[in-house]
């Protein structure tokens, strides 16, 4: 039988885990486990690396549980491991095909107008704005609205001051905003009620997880 965690915050969670339950962590991990695989998705566009890299933000997550501090939300400091995930993702990626360094490997480099004009559904929103964005706006952005998490939050993921994210979300809106009216394409992320998440692949795979961090 399994145990019943509905009483227990990210907190207790991570704390129980910390001290040798692994029961308590997988309960951690079928809680955020879609909110890493989408984060991870939507920077790489590509389901085998999101999913593989969506196990190892858990596996490094296991090993570094002792770090967490809980006056901070679990979600945040595990998007703070899958973001610096993609950057090693990116950096590797560019030393084997010895191209570009990683973060230009984060944007796509066809022509935006083109892809604006293919669809107008949400996952043809967040691929426009990807286009569109350098990655740190992007990032800001996806956060924002696809995460709901505060600028507070943000910041600390992105590792940035909350008056740099608010001028990375200000820059982020204008430039969105221009390509869309230029297309005649309005998709509502100037409204933080609308949480705009990819439409696929949802639910995210789930992760095999080893018994014990490497």
């Amino acid at each position: 039988m399994h145990p019943d965690f509905t009483a227990l915050t990210d907190a207790d969670l991570a704390r129980e885990s910390a001290a040798g339950s692994m029961s308590s962590f997988e309960e951690l991990v079928r809680r955020h486990e879609t909110n890493v695989y989408r984060f991870l998705w939507s920077c790489l566009r590509n389901d085998a690396d999101a999913e593989e890299l969506t196990q190892a933000v858990f596996v490094t997550a296991y090993g570094a549980l002792k770090s967490y501090r809980p006056t901070h939300p679990f979600v945040a400091w595990l998007l703070t491991i899958a973001r610096h995930r993609v950057i090693d993702h990116c950096r590797s990626a560019a030393r084997r095909e010895s191209t570009a360094d990683a973060p230009s490997r984060l944007v796509d480099e066809r022509d935006p107008a083109s892809i604006l004009a293919e669809r107008e559904d949400q996952e043809e929103t967040w691929a426009s704005a990807r286009r569109l964005l350098p990655p740190d706006q992007f990032q800001a952005v996806y956060l924002k609205y696809g995460e709901d998490l505060s600028v507070r939050e943000i910041a600390r993921v992105l590792g940035r001051t909350s008056t740099s994210v608010k001028v990375l979300l200000f820059r982020a809106r204008r430039t969105l905003v221009a390509a869309w009216n230029r297309q005649a394409v309005r998709p509502p992320l100037g409204n933080s009620n609308s949480r705009l998440r990819p439409s696929r692949p949802v639910p995210a795979p789930q992760p095999q997880l080893p018994l014990r961090a490497r």
